[in-house]
């Protein structure tokens, strides 16, 4: 015989059904027993032992952050005590939330977090985290750093702000390097009064590691946060590092931001000295695809007579446009040279590319120049 089971997923499945054997009762009877037994075991926990624990808490033990239960109770929240099955956990688990400690925490003093505080970064509620005297340790700290921002943020004046900051001394080089304290070293370069920011400067120049911060994936955005606030007498020293080695900034993966962010948002003589920088070097900066983008932006600092200037320089290179054609950051730079050309030089560089055509149809990002030009070509081969 067969009866029709409720299935969780709201389908009927069906269900063999058997008269109950003797054998079967006894079966069921014996593990409902079992596990009554294992239930009331757990819940006569002796105090002892709970008191132990909490001493364990107490001297800074961590927990082991990959613990599944972990994702489990900072959902329950304050529900966790209340289920049946929280009895089974081990007892560090089962511990008050109050006496639990945020991840990254390392003793008592650290970040810990109260009933509402979640574990997955939220910043608990103000007033629980201890920021002052501990600045640098959470900034090194995934969810750390975030409280580090936030309480630069919700400082109530300056004075909070600067001392905050005076934190941070000694180690801008290392925060500058790390993955998280390099938006705390931002955050407050943003929030402080410029006259402040001296020590930063001072310690990316005494290192003499100065080019590798402007070239280092992190150290790049301190260096153009630096560049947006600090006076010009400030960075001086810093500037006048990027200008004697334009060509190499300007082609490496990182630095290329530093010298755009020059010429967008650099004072008018500085980004007048880095167009002519970066002019008298276009044709070598354009064999390379950062090259190309800051090519692309000197475009955009420039006015018409300049662009022109520069377009003419990058045509006299007769295998240069057909270079940039095929390349993905090259093809929207042709485009702006076309713009810039007079109407001569334009026709003469249509007929550039037009001779060579097949060989540009090759790549994708050819066939978009050539389409945009309204050039012809035959069926393009294996694309590059």
């Amino acid at each position: 015989d067969f009866e029709a089971t409720a299935h969780p997923r709201g389908h009927q499945v069906p269900r063999r059904t058997c008269p109950a054997s003797a054998t079967n009762r006894r079966t069921s009877a014996m593990c409902a027993a079992r596990g009554q037994s294992s239930r009331e075991q757990a819940g006569a926990e002796p105090a002892a032992e709970r008191q132990r624990a909490a001493a364990v808490y107490s001297m800074g033990a961590p927990i082991s952050r990959a613990h599944p239960a972990h994702a489990l109770l900072a959902r329950l929240g304050s529900r966790a005590d209340q289920e049946q099955w929280s009895a089974y956990l081990p007892t560090l688990l089962r511990l008050p939330q109050t006496s639990r400690f945020a991840r990254g925490a390392r003793s008592s003093t650290d970040v810990s977090c109260a009933d509402g505080d979640m574990e997955d970064g939220t910043p608990p509620s103000a007033g629980l985290i201890p920021i002052r005297g501990r600045v640098w340790t959470l900034a090194q700290q995934a969810h750390g750093c975030r409280w580090v921002q936030e309480a630069f943020h919700n400082a109530a004046d300056q004075s909070e702000r600067i001392a905050l900051a005076h934190e941070l001394k000694g180690h801008v080089l290392e925060a500058s390097r790390c993955p998280h304290a390099n938006h705390v070293l931002q955050k407050c370069i943003v929030m402080v009064p410029a006259e402040e920011l001296r020590f930063i400067v001072d310690e990316v120049l005494a290192g003499g590691q100065a080019a590798q911060i402007v070239k280092h994936k992190y150290g790049c955005r301190i260096m153009q946060r630096l560049l947006e606030r600090c006076s010009r007498e400030q960075v001086k020293d810093v500037l006048e590092i990027v200008f004697a080695d334009v060509a190499s900034f300007c082609k490496h993966p990182y630095g290329n931001y530093v010298v755009q962010n020059i010429l967008e948002k650099g004072a008018c003589d500085d980004r007048h000295r880095m167009l002519i920088e970066i002019l008298d070097c276009a044709v070598d900066l354009c064999t390379t695809p950062t090259g190309c983008v800051v090519v692309s932006s000197a475009f955009g600092a420039l006015q018409r007579p300049g662009q022109q200037d520069l377009a003419a320089k990058l045509l006299e290179e007769p295998e240069l446009l057909v270079t940039l054609s095929c390349m993905k950051q090259g093809a929207s730079l042709v485009a702006r040279i076309m713009d810039a050309l007079p109407d001569l030089d334009r026709k003469r560089a249509v007929a550039m590319l037009s001779a060579e055509a097949e060989a540009i149809a090759a790549s994708r990002h050819g066939r978009t120049v050539l389409q945009d030009l309204g050039i012809g070509h035959t069926a393009p081969g294996k694309e590059l």
